[in-house]
């Protein structure tokens, strides 16, 4: 027997410890608090357009979406000047009207956690730059949001939000970016972004997380296998080792 689930971290260590008493073969593909490294010499029209969508898809309720952004500091205010103006253009409204691309999120009870996360950020000063919530948006519903280089010891400068939030942070080069990026309980999904391709394959060698991106954000190819590091889960699905994953291997010898 085997247990595959997808879902939360806390939810993936109850299933482990339950299947651990019968031994239990279990996958599980856990949450991600996923960064996105942008090199100076990036473009900066393929950062906005491929990091909204990876941040924003499904109201940022994607376990792959990026969520810390991090910007070596030439580019930084181009971007954030960029961004802002791509989350106030978003339309967010019921899911039902063709011109919304931000509808509400899953239940009452994750939009109050998700404005938790914001509502503690408030409280420690932190710089919101947030999109506007329409006159029909009656319900679940998180304005797109970009907290501007907030304090590490905030909450969700570390766990997973899973909503329309993202951590844009500032610094001084891709060195520093990378060693924020790995400095996570999570190891799910990563992305680099820029114009030479030698340099981004020095930071996806590095870049720990199982997943990783150059130049876009959240492509799932159904070919290759998919999961997390460190506390994003174990084992894999999708590809050869996801279904190697199901299989039993048996060892037959006949004497004739």
């Amino acid at each position: 027997a085997k247990v595959s689930f997808t879902g939360s971290t806390a939810t993936g260590k109850q299933i482990a410890r339950v299947a651990a008493d019968r031994l239990t073969r279990v996958t599980l593909e856990l949450g991600g608090k996923n960064p996105a490294i942008v090199l100076k010499d990036a473009d900066p029209q393929w950062v906005i357009e491929g990091l909204m969508t990876g941040s924003f898809l499904n109201q940022g309720q994607v376990c792959a979406a990026s969520s810390r952004i991090y910007i070596e500091a030439p580019l930084f205010d181009t971007l954030v000047s960029g961004f802002e103006q791509a989350v106030k253009s978003l339309q967010v409204g019921p899911g039902m009207l063709e011109s919304s691309q931000i509808n509400p999120v899953v239940s009452q009870a994750h939009c109050a956690k998700v404005a938790a996360y914001l509502d503690e950020a408030r409280q420690r000063k932190a710089e919101l730059i947030s999109g506007n919530v329409g006159p029909n948006a009656q319900g679940y519903y998180i304005a797109p949001t970009l907290v501007i280089n907030p304090d590490a010891g905030l909450r969700l400068s570390r766990e997973e939000v899973f909503g329309p939030v993202v951590n844009l942070v500032r610094v001084a080069d891709g060195e520093e970016a990378l060693r924020l990026a790995n400095d996570s309980d999570f190891g799910l999904t990563a992305s680099v972004w820029t114009r030479d391709l030698s340099q981004a394959l020095s930071y996806t060698d590095r870049l720990q997380a199982g997943t990783v991106w150059v130049n876009s954000h959240t492509l799932i190819d159904a070919n290759l296998p998919f999961g997390g590091m460190k506390q994003s889960g174990t084992g894999r699905d999708f590809g050869p080792d996801w279904l190697d994953d199901w299989c039993e291997t048996k060892s037959v010898c006949v004497r004739y």
